[in-house]
């Protein structure tokens, strides 16, 4: 659907316009302070009429400087108003009248009217898709011809084909050219060729993409670098011009002769690997080579393909920007591209969009471990897993990060401060994390307080903290926060064998950490940890079973655990079953059980657990399907200093 488009720049406005009127009406308000006007799929041919007449009344205070009218369908009946407009608009050096339908006799009124009067010092011409063909050439040759200010003309997309030739040398005139869009085949290169070979050639920006030119007209363009004539161009655009490998050959001899070229856009062109290979090695036998940016997307480029540009780019120190979108490069070719980034060189911009990228551990360990240049790599549309795709998210993330938070962590660790680190509330995963611990196994200062978490940590990090931090109890961890990580079984696991060694940790909290069973392995570890005094594991789907686990380790008839105080068991999917090996509490202070699925007959359970013991303080049933009954009921067991949290409807009166 066509979306009408008005910009006005200069303007802070929050205007809304509806039609044509409404834009009118605030041009002719505001006439004073707009330099550029920009409106599509809104005028018509009469409206350009009436623009006219606004800045023709207001010719004395108008400061326009561009006008785009692109895709109006305006068409000859609109051209007396443009011509009046460039003529009496001092100050207008551009005009945008792409995907419109102004004829070549339109055009020929323009030219005549407005384009070659010598008041006219328009530098940008935008005439895009407006189907100008043969005829509409003739007339941009005459314009061509004429002594001006024009300095960048867009003809893409006019049907001119091989009435190119009228144009001639005089398009090595200007400094931009479009001609993209043109059926110009290689005798229109042929043309071209000659316009760029001219010792007089000013251009700097080419682009002719989807032109058919092929692999001869390739050559054409070729000879006017390889002769060493053209020292001017420095942005070159062939997409989709199928030059296959012959083609590639021929600029593979240009790069290697070119000192000015510094953008080549060869996407879609079939040049496969050995033509990635010709222009790789012209690159690398250039040693004073400009070019920074090079695309070579959608060209059936394979490892063998990646392996010819990983050598380029171990050679080169000027490109900085490389497009291999859509091609079919594996690991094999991945793992190459990554080791070249370890060379002294300039790339910053990687793009491997659709590629065949399984294993990115390469490119995880260049960003993380080597000092590299390169600031974005596009990897969408592999066939990674999401995992992957977020550990090299975070790969990225962490290099950024060393340079601020994380930098400032490690800086203090290897000083030995007293350290407490809360990363909860900065973008982080294993990389930072395997950073700390590292640097915390090295310097060993004290940390008083961990606290971390989120979808980008993984069982990895935490399997290295718990080894050489919790386990190893050189740093005197008192308190570890965990939060909103995958941590599964195995996370659980490396955890729990950590603290069956532990005699620091005082707190932990491992709220919603998907530990599922492996729960039971914490809950089992517990038995022999006489340190830990307050324990959170909510929202991790324990269930009866690992309730009924930490209860064997925690609660005995007995004996209690000698140090645990708190424990937080909420959001666990705890059933009644699960609290009928709630034994006798002796030395808890805070139960919370709220958001469980426990009812009036756990409440007895409850009941006889805290029944005549003064210890516990705080006990919280929030959340849970016990009524104003079960409530009732415990409220007959429980000690007077105990503080019920419950929202079953019970007034004040009936809690203690």
């Amino acid at each position: 659907m066509n979306t009408a488009v008005a910009k006005f720049d200069k303007i802070p406005s929050d205007e809304s316009f509806v039609n044509s009127d409404e834009i009118l009406q605030y041009l002719a308000n505001n006439i004073a302070q707009i330099e550029k006007i920009h409106c599509s799929h809104v005028f018509q041919n009469e409206d350009v009429a009436k623009l006219h007449t606004i800045l023709f009344e207001n010719h004395e205070i108008v400061k326009l400087r561009s006008l785009k009218l692109p895709k109006n369908g305006l068409t000859t009946e609109s051209v007396p108003s443009l011509a009046r407009i460039i003529q009496q608009t001092e100050l207008l050096r551009e005009i945008d009248l792409s995907d419109n339908e102004i004829k070549p006799e339109g055009l020929s009124f323009l030219l005549n009217h407005a384009l070659l009067l010598p008041t006219c010092l328009l530098e940008s011409i935008h005439l895009s898709n407006n189907k100008l063909g043969p005829k509409g050439a003739s007339v941009i040759a005459s314009l061509l011809r004429a002594e001006h200010s024009l300095r960048e003309l867009s003809l893409s997309h006019n049907s001119f084909g091989r009435s190119i030739k009228s144009m001639g040398l005089y398009l090595g005139r200007l400094v931009r050219l479009d001609l993209s869009q043109n059926k110009l085949g290689d005798r229109g290169a042929h043309i071209i060729g000659e316009v760029l070979a001219a010792p007089e050639c000013l251009l700097e920006v080419l682009d002719l993409s989807n032109n058919k030119i092929g692999y001869s007209g390739a050559y054409h363009l070729a000879d006017a670098f390889i002769k060493g004539h053209n020292k001017s161009l420095q942005i070159l655009n062939l997409m989709d011009n199928n030059i296959e490998t012959e083609g590639a050959e021929a600029f593979g001899v240009v790069l290697k002769f070119s000192h000015t070229l510094r953008e080549l856009n060869l996407s879609r062109n079939s040049i496969g690997d050995n033509g990635v290979r010709l222009i790789a090695q012209g690159i690398i036998e250039n040693e004073d080579t400009c070019l920074q940016s090079l695309d070579v997307s959608w060209n059936g480029i394979k490892d063998a393909g990646a392996g010819f540009l990983a050598e380029m780019l171990m050679q080169n120190s000027a490109l900085t920007h490389l497009n291999l979108k859509c091609n079919f490069i594996c690991d094999s070719g991945m793992k190459v591209l990554a080791e070249s980034l370890k060379a002294d060189m300039a790339l910053e911009v990687l793009n491997l969009v659709g590629n065949q990228m399984r294993d990115p551990s390469p490119f995880i360990h260049v960003v993380c471990c080597h000092p590299i240049k390169l600031k974005t790599l596009y990897f969408e549309q592999n066939v990674l897993t999401d995992e992957a795709e977020n550990q090299l998210h975070a790969a990225f993330a962490f290099r950024e990060n060393k340079k601020g938070w994380l930098g400032k962590i490690l800086r203090d660790i290897k000083e030995k401060k007293m350290i407490c680190f809360d990363l909860t509330k900065k973008r982080h995963g294993d990389e930072e994390l395997l950073a700390i611990m590292v640097s915390l196994a090295k310097f060993k200062p004290c940390v008083t307080s961990a606290s971390f978490g989120g979808s980008m940590v993984s069982c990895r990090s935490v399997g290295r903290l718990s080894e050489c931090v919790v386990a190893a109890n050189e740093v005197n961890l008192q308190r570890l926060y965990i939060k909103d990580t995958p941590l599964g079984f195995n996370g659980a696991v490396a955890l729990a064998k950590a603290l069956l060694k532990n005699t620091t940790i005082r707190c932990l909290s491992l709220k919603r950490c998907d530990l599922g069973e492996g729960s039971l392995q914490i809950a089992r570890a517990l038995a022999d940890n006489a340190s830990l005094l307050r324990l959170d594991l909510e929202g991790n789907s324990i269930g009866d079973l690992g309730f009924q686990e930490i209860c064997k380790s925690v609660f005995t008839d007995s004996k209690n655990h000698p140090s645990l105080i708190s424990l937080n068991v909420a959001n666990n999917r705890i059933n009644d079953a699960g609290l009928s090996h709630l034994h006798c509490i002796t030395k808890l202070e805070d139960l919370r059980l709220d958001g469980n699925r426990i009812t009036d007959m756990a409440a007895l359970d409850i009941a006889k657990a805290v029944m005549g013991h003064s210890s516990l303080k705080w006990l919280c049933l929030r959340n849970t399907d016990i009524t104003w009954k079960g409530v009732r009921a415990l409220t007959l067991f429980l000690h007077t200093p105990l503080v019920l949290d419950a929202d079953c409807g019970l007034d004040d009166s009936t809690k203690h």
